[in-house]
C-alpha cells in the first residue's frame, strides 16, 4: 500500500513514517516544511527505497502542484492519505486582540489544503477504494483548553465535521477514520504515565494500525483517558470546564516542575545548583 503523509517531517508524522515503514509491502511520500537535513531518520528512510520526501510549506498554493504530481504516480490500488498537517501557534495576543497573519497561516493549512487533498486525490482514492486519515484533536470536544488559540481548535473542527460529512458522501467509496488526539509525545511530560501521555512512537502504531484492519474505524480517539476527560467535561457549561481545565494545567505543570527537580536530584545537578546559590549569598 502507498502511504502519503502531509505533514510528515517531524513528531507524529516521522513517527508515522517509521510505523508504515515497517510494513514490507509500503511506500510512504512525505510532505512537510522541514529541510531533509532538518529530518533526523531521512537517511534510514530513503535507504529503505520505499519513501519519497517533498519539502513544501502545505499553507502555500504550490502545495497543490506538487500533489497533482504525485497522485500522477500513485498506482491503481488502495492508497491511504494521512492528513496531519496543522500550526499550533496562539493567535490571540495578551490583551484579547486577533493577530490576524497567525490566524489566516493556521487556518490555510487545514482548510484549504485539505481541500485541495479531497480534489486532487478524491477521484483516485473513490475508484479504488482508498482511505482518508485526518489527525484532529480532542480540542474539539472542549475548545477552551487553548486559551489563545482561536484558528487551531475552529480548523480542528471543521476537519473532524468535513470528514463526518465525506463519510456519509463517500460510504462504500472511501475508508474514513478521523483520529481525535489528546496530549501525545511525551518528550514535555517525562514523568507523566504513557496512558496520560503516550509517545509519539505508540501513538503512531495505533494510528498505523487501525489503517490495517479490513474494517478501518470511523473514530479513533487516545489516549483513551484523555478522550473520555474531554468527552466528559464537553458536556458541562464552558464556564465549568474552563475553570476545571485551569485546575489541571496548574497540576500538569506542578508535576512537570517536580520531574525536572527528580531529575536534577538524579544527576546530582540540584545540589550543585544550591551550592552555586550558597555562594553567591556568601559573597
Amino acid at each position: 500500500m502507498h502511504f502519503v503523509i502531509i505533514g510528515a517531517s517531524r513528531g507524529l508524522g516521522a513517527a508515522m513514517v517509521d510505523e508504515c515503514l515497517k510494513l514490507s509491502d509500503a511506500f510512504v511520500i512525505g510532505l512537510g516544511r522541514s529541510e531533509k537535513r532538518e529530518i533526523e531518520n531521512i537517511s534510514q528512510w530513503e535507504l529503505s527505497g520505499r519513501f519519497r520526501y517533498h519539502q513544501v510549506d502545505v499553507a502555500c498554493e504550490e502545495c497543490r502542484a506538487v500533489l497533482e504530481d504525485i497522485c500522477k504516480v500513485l498506482p491503481s490500488e488502495p492508497v491511504c492519505v494521512i492528513f496531519n498537517a496543522a500550526l499550533l501557534d496562539p493567535d490571540v495576543s495578551d490583551d484579547g486582540d486577533l493577530v490576524y497573519d497567525t490566524y489566516h497561516a493556521t487556518s490555510m493549512v487545514v482548510v484549504v489544503n485539505f481541500g485541495h487533498v479531497l480534489d486532487v486525490f478524491g477521484s483516485h482514492l473513490r475508484r479504488n477504494n482508498g482511505i482518508v486519515v485526518g489527525i484532529s484533536s480532542t480540542i474539539v470536544l472542549a475548545p477552551l483548553v487553548q486559551e489563545k488559540m482561536l484558528a487551531y481548535p475552529a480548523s480542528k473542527a471543521y476537519l473532524t465535521a468535513a470528514l463526518r460529512s465525506l463519510r456519509m458522501l463517500w460510504r462504500d467509496q472511501v475508508r474514513i477514520m478521523t483520529v481525535l488526539l489528546g496530549h501525545v509525545g511525551n518528550k514535555k511530560f517525562r514523568k507523566m504515565p504513557s496512558w496520560i501521555v503516550p509517545s509519539y512512537e505508540t501513538t503512531a502504531k495505533k494510528i498505523i494500525t487501525a489503517t490495517q484492519r479490513e474494517f478501518v474505524p470511523s473514530r479513533l480517539f487516545y489516549p483513551y483517558a484523555t478522550a473520555a476527560a474531554y468527552r466528559l467535561l464537553g458536556l458541562v457549561p464552558d464556564r465549568i470546564s474552563s475553570v476545571i481545565f485551569r485546575r489541571i494545567r496548574i497540576l500538569l505543570r506542578f508535576a512537570m516542575m517536580l520531574s525536572m527537580t527528580l531529575d536534577m536530584i538524579e544527576c546530582g545537578e540540584l545540589l550543585d545548583f544550591c551550592d552555586m546559590l550558597e555562594c553567591e549569598e556568601m559573597m
